[in-house]
């Protein structure tokens, strides 16, 4: 499968007629932002693990506990797969009654 590109959906947002333009815009911009953050974290989770150890009470005893970056990460991937679904679901009919040889058929054979 090959890598994902948000930005190339860009062209197809903008040529949206509906009223739905500007919540597809936005969620566009909220899902390349997750993507670049997920990005980061990734490349800390997979430089340092998943898990840290950790001082826990007045001991300050060490526990090992999943990494902060992980915990992010994991909240961050559900809200990101929800961005694309949506933005998704707007676009696709949106573009159905224009260019069948557009960005979205592009967008979709990258996916598969």
């Amino acid at each position: 499968m090959k890598r994902m590109n948000l930005k190339s959906l860009k062209s197809s947002v903008e040529s949206i007629k509906s009223d739905k333009k500007p919540i597809a815009s936005s969620l566009l911009q909220q899902a390349i932002f997750c993507e670049k953050t997920l990005n980061k974290l990734k490349k800390i989770i997979d430089a340092e693990g998943t898990t840290c150890l950790m001082a826990i009470g007045k001991n300050g005893n060490l526990v090992e506990c999943e990494r902060p970056e992980m915990k992010s990460y994991n909240a961050l991937i559900k809200n990101y797969n929800a961005l694309v679904k949506n933005l998704y679901d707007i676009i696709e009919p949106e573009l159905e009654a224009t260019d069948p040889n557009d960005d979205l058929d592009k967008f979709n054979n990258e996916l598969y």
